[in-house]
């Protein structure tokens, strides 16, 4: 399986491994130490990630966390991500203590929901994916999904594309 993409996470849940550093973003320095990772993917909430205002440049993608329960992506949150920073945007929804609860594929056909979670008063569908995956998905959903699973280990799931072959990014 190829390595999983390099990716600087905004959100201290995440662990460093020799592939996802954790930085502080309004920390003194951070836009350097950042940028000597050399990340193809940033992730963190939209603020965090919209604080450097493109001055960073990752190479893959961003991946956008939105809290479980909370309001989702906007197209024009989504716009403003692709005008900061040019590569595709995927919206993950997590727990405060950092489990993920839906994520969006490199299809971008709404959320996926892995056992557990229920969305709140949002379409789902059930069937194949673009993406091949047949787990339910929220479409355009404006409410973040929640989780009513059991408990797990804090995980970022970077999209196949990005050499990830669909796993968890270990933290």
């Amino acid at each position: 399986m190829p390595a999983a993409a390099r990716t600087v996470v905004f959100e201290p849940l995440f662990r460093k491994s020799s592939q996802c550093l954790y930085v502080d973003p309004f920390a003194p320095g951070a836009a350097q130490q950042i940028r000597e990772f050399r990340p193809a993917v940033i992730a963190g909430t939209l603020q965090k990630i919209l604080a450097f205002g493109g001055e960073l440049r990752p190479t893959h993608a961003v991946v956008a966390f939105s809290w479980e329960g909370s309001r989702c992506l906007s197209e024009s949150e989504r716009d403003d991500l692709w005008e900061a920073y040019h590569v595709p945007v995927f919206e993950q929804v997590i727990t405060p203590d950092g489990r993920l609860v839906a994520w969006e594929c490199e299809a971008h056909e709404g959320l996926h929901l892995p056992n557990g979670a229920q969305a709140m008063a949002d379409r789902i569908v059930v069937g194949r994916c673009d993406c091949g995956a047949d787990s339910p998905r929220v479409i355009r959903p404006s409410m973040a999904p929640q989780l009513n699973g059991e408990r797990g280990q804090p995980t970022l799931l970077l999209p196949a594309r990005l050499g990830s072959g669909r796993q968890p990014l270990p933290t």
